[in-house]
Order: C-alpha cells, then sequence, then structure tokens
C-alpha cells in the first residue's frame, strides 16, 4: 500500500472505533438503535410524548432532533463527565451542503440546497441564473432505443467522465429536498 492509502485506513479505522465508542456512550445513557446500522438512536417517553433522536455521521458528528429539554441538559452533562468534548451549535441551519430554515410561525421547515446547486452549475459551466428553462428536462415522448446508443469506445473519455459527474452531483438534490428533478412532468 502507498503511505496515503495506510493513512486513510488508520483513519478510517480511527473513525470506526469512535463510532463504536459513540454508540456505547449513548446506548448506556439509554438511547436504542433505530436501524440496523446504529446511525440512528432515540430515546422515546411515550407517556409525555418527548423524545430525542440523533443521527449520527461523519465520524463522530451528530444532529439530534428533540423535544426533551431536560433529558437534552442531562445527556449534555453525561457526556461531558464521560470526557467526550461536545458542542451544541443550536437550531439546525445547514448539515450536509443543505439549509435549513423555520416559516415565521415556526410550523414549517424549508431545505434548500441552492448553494450546493451553484456550485454544481458553476463546475460544470451551467447558468445557474437561467432564469426560465424547459418546461421539462425531456419530451414527454423520448425513447432511447439500442441503435442510438454509441459505443463506448466512440464516446470522448472526457466527455463520459463530465457527464458521470454532473449526474452524479445531480442526484444528491434530487434524492435530498428536490425529488422534482426525478421526473419529467
Amino acid at each position: 500500500r502507498s503511505r496515503r492509502q495506510r493513512q486513510m485506513c488508520i483513519r478510517d479505522r480511527a473513525c470506526a472505533n469512535w463510532s463504536k465508542h459513540w454508540i456505547k456512550v449513548l446506548k448506556e445513557f439509554g438511547f436504542v438503535a433505530a436501524n440496523a446500522e446504529e446511525t440512528v438512536l432515540v430515546m422515546i417517553d411515550p407517556q409525555a410524548s418527548w423524545s430525542i433522536i440523533l443521527c449520527l455521521y461523519v465520524a463522530g458528528d451528530s444532529l439530534a432532533c428533540k423535544n426533551w429539554p431536560s433529558k437534552y441538559n442531562a445527556l449534555l452533562q453525561f457526556i461531558k463527565k464521560k470526557k467526550i468534548e461536545i458542542t451544541d451549535t443550536g437550531d439546525l441551519q445547514w448539515h450536509l451542503s443543505v439549509r435549513y430554515q423555520w416559516s415565521a410561525d415556526k410550523q414549517r421547515l424549508f431545505a434548500s440546497q441552492t448553494a450546493y446547486i451553484e456550485k454544481v452549475a458553476a463546475k460544470h459551466g451551467i447558468d445557474p441564473n437561467l432564469e426560465k428553462g424547459p418546461t421539462t428536462p425531456m419530451s414527454e415522448k423520448f425513447e432511447v432505443r439500442a441503435a442510438d446508443i454509441p459505443a463506448p469506445e466512440d464516446v470522448d473519455p472526457e466527455l463520459r467522465t463530465d457527464t458521470k459527474s454532473l449526474m452524479g452531483s445531480i442526484l444528491f438534490p434530487a434524492g435530498w429536498c428536490r425529488p422534482d428533478m426525478c421526473h419529467t412532468t
């Protein structure tokens, strides 16, 4: 293995060990896993409709959704006693390239990936300020026929790479907060 590969392997092992430790601490406090991968942990008091939901991602970072202030404050104290440094950044505003904003009445939460989409557009030379695009991304009668598909060796490798990059970049907002991007009508 190269030095870089060894460093990545060490980092990945350290991240996996940290995640195991973090999950152990949360379970010790009373959380239970909501899924097989233990990436979502929950604590619920059904009599009072109180709950805390913790979503784990990227090497020990977590996102907490809560309506149980006393238990959440107790959790923060418990974590500090375990000598784990934790930062509560307050209400969710940004998470994984998504901006979150509450409506004025606090009844609705809006998700936006405008900054991410603008970054992808700039990378691929697309005008993000396009006032009006086509009414649909493609004709409703669009058909793919085998005869229309070029052989791989007939496609410019750079074009193929750029197209795959753009399609992959578009899938992220399509799956997160813009499912309408997946439909032609």
